[in-house]
């Protein structure tokens, strides 16, 4: 069975610009074309009325001396591979899609057109290599029986499209040109050409593919050969073998496999029932040969009954588990088992020795410990995970393996401890210094920070105020805020003021200073931090100079004056002029009222100045009278003692001199920046017993010091370093990713899988797991490794579960998820921590991917080459659904996202045992997967499972399948072989004329053009689709 897993379109040649405007068509080889050296394109045009034409040359395959190997982007096989399907044709893939065609010098004839090259595919004796060749290598032809006809070179070379152009499209090829220009704009990489070699491969054969000049202009161009005078269409063979030396272009080698591919590698595996025994043999415990407790001390009881199937991690589903106990009670072997394994326990409660007492171990016996002061003993009424592995030989048996497999290996797994302690070490080192450090840091906060007043504490404490969290800003931005400067705090001003100090000493009032004194005034504004700085004596300033320009202060009646003049100066002239009326005295109340003038005047200026002096000590005011004062073309500066005059200057009556402009810009300049308003701080006492609190919270060492170290040690999320207030040690243990089925294989498959020698070669079959002896054998496998740890002074409690990977997870499909890498690898665990394992729960019960469910899981077995040829395969289980009427279940081959992720699932895990078995597990229950129990996502559905085999999708390959189908039924292309022509043994190529003897649908496509050469010949990815009850036996009718 086949699926499309892509949409290809084939064309028979391609071609743009010029090229298509070739004058002589293609003869094909027949060697009627007349046409010499280059192919000729006739261009007319009209000129001044008359039509004018001529023949144009274009380059051709005379005129190239090589091909750039950018140009090609992929060959198949690949270079120097060495186990190549000899089923498939060899060939040559151009980015280009016109460029297999580009130096044609003919134009198509039909659907038909010669490339320009051609791939010719050799046995490494079928050719010898040219010396001294230039420009290009060259090879001589042995055999002239290695060349394909001549005249069929136009079946080899078609253009690939994955564009999806429209069908309708297709019947005129104008359409189907500008369609595929449009492919091409939107994306050029969806287009390509291809050039195949209709060689027959031979298996186990070493092959050179040569890509040559397919025209003799070609051939003779790359000798550096002349070629005026050859024919532009001639081959570079004939039907009788080459024309003599051929140039290469490109070159690369490879060697075929066995005539094998997939699809017949598939068709072997046959579909089975496990046989019952496959799981499951025989152990003959009739003489455990341990000593009992009781006197004389034989040894152990044999079992009731004497023999019992040791079962393996995986089993036939119909296999059949032996009856154990039969009753406990009756059962001798456990009663006397149970008096040995406790045997310690006793001994140690009635003695005072200090020697260890050697017994049978009671397998987890650390890890099921609830408290330290814990003591495990084996109880075989008692049903829970300990008893139930300890009491059973068919499971201590596998903790036997476990502490056998460490035993052997502990070099290597204390090499990898020790690696992964490392950490631990540096960890345990800096854990070490930090509580030494915490206890002094203890004392000297008892002994004296406690002791010292707030704000000395406070200023001790300066360094890591910034890192104090106040309410909301930090205890240094509180500050800050304060009238309080910051650098009271420091460590140089506390030197300054301590009360013995030298400074303190020479003070006056010295007496009674102290610095949390001194800090509390500044903090109150009692105290202020100095005095205001004070302008040398003799220095002008703007006050001084504002107070010569205003002269001394005007009382208040002369204020108002000023402020009212120009009002009472119109009333003065008024009364003036109606008394003048009045009275005749014109001259006096003349006089009055030019003293009122003059008066009017002098406030005037008198307001002026005073303007000016305020204005001087107010930038603001002064920068906004600037623009009203007029120009000044005659203002000078000169020093203060000048007695020469200024030099002249060239100025205008409306204009500033240059002076007066430089400094009107720079007074404009310095105003501005004078006028800039000094922020006014609003300050806010600290509150020194609130910050001292939060200051001695954080320098708390029982709380600084496990933050600190927090932040410098990774520890588990259930580790507190804050509660109690306590740092201890690190006591972490190794983890070991090793898949430990394999360890168990090491010794022997059948451990694994007893019985394996029963599976037939070429089956496919579903087994099922078997939890208890998987977590039986990780119990003895921890159990011993936590021994070996402390053996080796390693930092252990024994309890730590170091094994919990049995299956290989490596390389699986992980499923569309959000967890982060570390959280996968955690998922992908097949046990839960053995110390987690409830005390009363029982053995088989404790799967960490499927938590909750204790069923047996499903596992595919492949046995077969298939898996070794293509270890890459896609494997998967897919949900049936109901066929056509009357029909069995069948598969959905096209999902959408949503379908695919409910109705299909990848192996959760995989297993192998050389040289040809496979094992793949599925998050499926046997019942599940045959349908007689529903699946969760498919509530009430009864229809089962397929499992599907696929081969890898990937780019196009060609070729025949390598045995024909029996079955004649709904027979295509798809199905040819190469055992479906009369003597396939004796063909050495591929050819038009030679066609399979089987009545395949459309056989006129056979040899018609290119396209439909690259259609019969493609090959499909194969999958096969087994579904689980033709893999199980047929359960009982009821």
């Amino acid at each position: 069975m086949s699926i499309d897993i892509a949409n290809y379109q084939f064309h028979s040649w391609s071609r743009k610009g010029i090229s298509s405007r070739i004058a002589e068509t293609d003869d094909l080889g027949t060697g009627t074309a007349t046409q010499i050296e280059r192919a000729q394109v006739p261009v007319g045009i009209v000129l001044n009325g008359a039509a004018q034409s001529k023949n144009f040359l274009l380059i051709g395959p005379g005129d190239i001396l090589g091909v750039n190997s950018n140009m090609i982007v992929r060959t198949d096989p690949l270079n120097n591979i060495t186990n190549y399907e000899p089923n498939y044709l060899a060939f040559i893939e151009f980015y280009d899609e016109d460029f297999a065609w580009r130096y044609t010098p003919a134009a198509p004839n039909g659907s038909k057109l010669r490339p320009w090259l051609f791939l010719l595919v050799l046995k490494n004796g079928e050719y010898k290599v040219e010396k001294n060749q230039v420009p290009l290598p060259a090879i001589t032809v042995t055999s002239q029986t290695v060349f394909p006809p001549a005249d069929e070179s136009w079946l080899w070379a078609h253009m690939h499209s994955n564009a999806n152009i429209p069908q309708a499209d297709l019947t005129d090829y104008e359409k189907w040109l500008l369609s595929l220009n449009q492919a091409l704009t939107a994306d050029p990489d969806q287009v390509y050409c291809r050039l195949m070699s209709p060689r027959k491969l031979e298996a186990n054969t070493a092959y050179t593919a040569f890509l040559v000049p397919a025209f003799e202009t070609g051939r003779l161009a790359g000798l550096l050969q002349d070629t005026s005078t050859t024919p532009a269409q001639k081959p570079s063979w004939s039907n009788n073998g080459a024309n003599g030396v051929l140039p290469v272009y490109y070159q690369w080698q490879f060697t075929t496999g066995q005539d094998e591919d997939f699809e017949s590698l598939v068709n072997l595996l046959q579909p089975k029932p496990m046989d019952p025994s496959v799981g499951i043999r025989d152990m003959d415990c009739s003489q455990p040969g341990f000593v009992t407790a009781d006197p004389p001390h034989n040894g152990l009881p044999g079992t009731q009954p004497p023999i019992l199937g040791l079962e393996g991690a995986l089993k036939s589903p119909t296999a059949v588990s032996t009856v154990f106990p039969n009753p406990p009670a009756s059962n001798d072997f456990q009663v006397q088992l149970q008096k040995i394994a406790n045997l310690p326990v006793t001994i140690i409660g009635t003695t005072t020795s200090g020697d260890p007492v050697i017994s049978v171990p009671i397998y987890g016996s650390n890890h099921a410990m609830q408290s330290a002061t814990d003591v495990v003993t084996l109880d075989i009424t008692q049903s829970n995970w300990v008893n139930d592995l300890n009491r059973d030989p068919r499971t201590r048996v596998p903790a036997g393996f476990g502490t056998t497999i460490v035993q052997n290996n502990q070099a290597y797994f204390m090499k990898k401890a020790w690696q992964q302690v490392a950490n631990i070490v540096k960890a345990n080192k800096l854990i070490n210094a930090t509580v030494f450090m915490m206890q002094v840091a203890v004392q000297f906060t008892v002994q004296t920070l406690q002791k010292l007043p707030q704000q000395t504490l406070l200023g001790i404490a300066s360094p890591v105020l910034s890192r104090v969290l106040g309410s909301p800003a930090t205890i240094l931005q509180l500050i800050r805020g304060s009238s309080t400067p910051v650098p009271v705090f420091s460590g140089a001003f506390r030197r300054l003021v301590r009360p013995r100090g030298r400074f303190v000493r020479k003070l006056t009032t010295g007496a009674g200073l102290n610095y949390a004194g001194l800090v509390n005034g500044l903090n109150a504004g009692t105290l202020r931090p100095g005095a205001v700085s004070v302008l040398p004596t003799g220095l002008p300033n703007t006050q001084t100079i504002a107070g010569q320009l205003g002269g001394p202060p005007e009382p208040a009646w002369l204020q108002w004056l000023t402020a009212h003049r120009l009002i009472w100066l119109i009333v003065l002239l008024v009364l003036c002029l109606i008394l003048a009326l009045l009275t005749g005295l014109w001259w006096l109340f003349g006089l009055i009222a030019l003293a009122g003038i003059a008066l009017y005047i002098y406030l005037g200026q008198r307001q002026s100045a005073i303007t000016a002096a305020t204005n001087l000590d107010n930038p603001q005011a002064e920068l906004n009278s600037l623009p009203s004062i007029p120009p000044q073309p005659n203002f000078t500066l000169k020093l203060s003692n000048e007695t020469a005059p200024p030099p002249p200057t060239l100025t205008t009556p409306t204009t500033d001199s240059v002076e007066a402009a430089n400094f009107r810009t720079a007074l404009t300049d310095v105003d501005t920046r004078m006028a800039i308003a000094v922020p006014v701080l609003s300050t806010v006492p600290v509150d020194f017993a609130g910050a001292y609190t939060k200051v001695t919270t954080a320098i708390n060492p029982f709380t600084a010091y496990p933050l600190r170290l927090i932040g410098l040690i990774k520890f588990p999320g259930y580790i507190s370093l804050l509660e109690p207030y306590k740092i201890f040690p690190a006591m972490a243990y190794p983890d070991f990713e090793d898949p430990m089925y394999k360890y168990l294989n090491a010794i022997s498959q059948e451990l694994l899988l007893p019985n394996i020698k029963l599976v037939p070669p070429n089956t496919i079959s579903l087994l099922q797991t078997n939890p208890k002896f998987i977590e039986s054998y990780m119990v003895g496998l921890n159990h011993e490794m936590g021994r070996t740890l402390l053996w080796n002074e390693y930092p252990t409690d024994e309890r730590g579960s170091y094994f919990r990977q049995f299956w290989d997870v490596k390389g699986l499909v992980e499923p569309s998820t959000t967890q982060t890498e570390a959280q996968l690898t955690e998922a992908y665990k097949d046990i839960t921590p053995i110390d987690t394992w409830n005390i009363a729960s029982l053995l088989g019960t404790h799967n960490n991917r499927n938590p909750g469910s204790n069923s047996p899981l499903a596992v595919l077995l492949i046995r077969g080459e298939l898996l070794k040829r293509y270890p890459n395969t896609i494997i998967f289980a897919q949900k049936a659904i109901a066929g056509p009427k009357g029909q069995p279940p069948v598969i959905n081959l096209s999902l959408s996202d949503a379908d695919f992720a409910k109705q299909v699932k990848f192996p959760q895990y995989k297993a192998d045992c050389s040289p040809d078995i496979k094992f793949f597990g599925f998050d499926l229950t046997i019942d599940q997967a045959r349908g007689t129990a529903p699946s969760p996502d498919f509530p009430g559905d009864t229809l089962g499972w397929f499992f599907v085999i696929q081969e890898v999708p990937g780019e196009p390959r060609f070729g025949m399948d390598v045995t024909h189908v029996t079955d004649s039924a709904g027979l295509s292309w798809a199905d040819l072989s190469w055992e479906d022509f009369a003597s396939p043994d004796a063909m050495t190529f591929i050819t038009a004329g030679v066609k399979p003897i089987l009545n395949y649908p459309n056989a006129n496509y056979w040899g018609a053009d290119s396209a439909d050469m690259a259609f019969i010949l493609f090959r499909k990815p194969s999958m096969v689709a087994v579904h689980a009850t033709e893999m199980l036996q047929s359960l009982p009718s009821i």
